[in-house]
């Protein structure tokens, strides 16, 4: 088996154990914290088995060792035109808008040996999380199924997060991250404490995504790509490419210690 396949299963379990609990989490009663439980464990021995899959590849060099696959999800036009000289006349193209929009979005999976390392981590650090849940949840039975989804879905998002091939995909994903911390942290919305700190994740989080977005754009922009990938499809540097960035935007680029690049009132 591939350890593409291994990394999509052990993705998807957690995604598996937040659908079987959200709409059958009450039948289940006492069993919802052991199969989720079960659920995830079972994505940390995918993990581990696609860490060893991965370690026995005779591959000359293991540290710069990648696997990868995309597909356009939406291809957008290759050439963006502006208003026309007059009637019957052609329309003037805007070659600064069609030189990024030509790629489109894809999506995809990147795995290195980083990708593996994470994916370890983050499904042991889980399924501990998972079984110390079991009996945090004992004396609230009536929520339990509820609390076990938002754990698997919170799961979920952040493997996705690692493997994701490009930053949009990942954008998605830590939303969907984003959002079951939210349910985690105002779980207990019956409570002030609980209540006010899923507000501040929020108002906190809606600042960082802001500035996560623009810079997507801004790379997009400019770059041309939002791959994750450190190399394009003519083998430049995606590092020495956001470098020649020539005039950056005046609002990321501005410190302190400067005038302001907005206009004083």
């Amino acid at each position: 088996m591939a350890v593409s396949h291994y990394l999509f299963l052990a993705m998807g379990l957690p995604l598996v154990g937040f659908l079987l609990l959200i709409f059958l989490g009450r039948r289940m009663g006492g069993l919802a914290g052991p199969v989720a439980t079960a659920l995830v464990m079972g994505s940390l021995g995918l993990s581990i088995a696609a860490l060893v899959a991965w370690v026995s590849k005779d591959a000359f060099n293991q540290a710069n060792y990648v696997e990868s696959g995309s597909f356009r999800w939406l291809t957008l036009p290759a050439e963006v035109s502006g208003p026309g000289g007059g009637a019957g006349q052609p329309a003037a193209p805007v070659p600064d808008v069609a030189a990024y929009v030509s790629r489109g979005i894809s999506v995809g999976y990147f795995i290195d040996s980083l990708t593996l390392a994470m994916f370890v981590m983050v499904t042991f650090i889980a399924s501990l999380v998972h079984l110390f849940s079991i009996a945090f949840m004992a004396e609230a039975p009536q929520r339990r199924s509820r609390y076990f989804a938002y754990l698997g879905l919170f799961c979920f998002g952040m493997l996705g997060v690692i493997l994701s091939s490009s930053l949009v995909q990942l954008f998605v994903f830590w939303q969907i991250a984003g959002v079951a911390s939210y349910l985690l942290i105002g779980f207990w919305f019956d409570r002030r404490g609980p209540a006010m700190g899923a507000l501040k994740s929020v108002l906190v989080n809606a600042v960082g995504d802001g500035a996560f977005l623009v810079g997507i754009g801004v790379l997009v922009l400019h770059v041309g790509a939002a791959g994750l990938s450190f190399f394009d499809s003519q083998g430049v540097a995606l590092a020495d490419r956001v470098r020649s960035i020539e005039k950056p935007s005046a609002m990321l680029t501005w410190t302190p210690t400067e005038p302001p690049p907005w206009p004083r009132v």
